[in-house]
């Protein structure tokens, strides 16, 4: 049996000191927010029909539930059995809003206008993931091309459209987990990757790339025997290390991933 080993050697970003760490809340009134938030836009009871932006991109669904708006972010119906959907985008909104009670600058997404066989409409763009060809440029995880044993395989970062780690003003202390969404030419499938973690270490209920302002995701290593990817990824946090192995099955009816390790290196006191 051979073993295929890909090494990704990647840049990493510096890890944001403890002293920056702090909470940013706010009221739903603008007179609250701590931060900049002129293109954010409190729900209110009148509510009147957003500014809309052409967006031609791709994206998953990772809940199994999502409620559809009108254009006016009044809402028309729930629909159900859409966890791990790939929907086309056609636009969203200018702006961000809250979503229902939510009072924190991290709380607003942009309306996204979405279809598929399943589901048309307007909705919140928490629990929907686009492709971020065009958006990762200074992140370290970008989307990864390689071949094996004659199967092509392509990663791609994901991303909802909440704040971000970061904007054009800097840091937002809001974090990301950004989904990976993996493409086998074996058995001609995109999908994001579920994964299974009997001992509840790994967190994440999808294979993903945390960007978070205490802790920062990296893929190492890429190995494939098998009809399997081990897949190693280092997560430096501001006082150590953890790594992490997931074995992703590969099916023709799902792939799904498994945490077979998971290992913390504390450097600092």
């Amino acid at each position: 049996m051979f073993l295929y080993v890909l090494k990704l050697h990647l840049n990493m970003k510096f890890l944001i000191p403890p002293y920056f760490f702090m909470m940013f809340s706010c009221a739903q009134t603008g007179d609250d927010i701590q931060r900049d938030t002129s293109d954010t836009i409190p729900i209110k009871k009148d509510k009147i029909a957003f500014d809309v932006i052409p967006y031609l991109n791709r994206a998953f669904i990772l809940t199994d539930s999502i409620m559809v708006y009108d254009k006016n972010r009044l809402f028309q119906k729930k629909v159900y059995h859409l966890a791990r959907t790939l929907v086309t985008i056609d636009s969203i909104s200018k702006s961000k809003y809250f979503i229902g009670s939510g009072d924190s600058v991290c709380d607003v997404y942009n309306m996204i206008k979405i279809r598929s066989g399943k589901v048309s409409g307007w909705v919140y763009g928490k629990d929907v993931y686009e492709f971020t060809e065009r958006k990762k440029e200074g992140n370290i995880n970008k989307d990864t091309v390689f071949t094996i044993q004659s199967i092509n395989f392509r990663l791609y970062v994901l991303q909802n459209f909440g704040p971000g780690f970061e904007d054009e003003e800097g840091l937002t202390f809001c974090g990301e987990d950004n989904p990976v969404a993996l493409y086998n030419s074996k058995y001609d499938r995109l999908e994001v990757i579920p994964v299974n973690d009997p001992r509840d270490e790994y967190t994440n209920t999808y294979m993903s790339l945390d960007l978070f302002d205490g802790w920062e995701d990296e893929i190492k290593s890429i190995t494939f025997y098998d009809n399997g990817l081990l897949i190693g990824i280092k997560r430096e946090f501001q006082e150590g290390l953890a790594h992490i192995e997931l074995l992703i099955h590969l099916n023709a009816n799902g792939s799904e991933a498994e945490v077979i390790k998971y290992s913390n290196i504390i450097q600092n006191d």
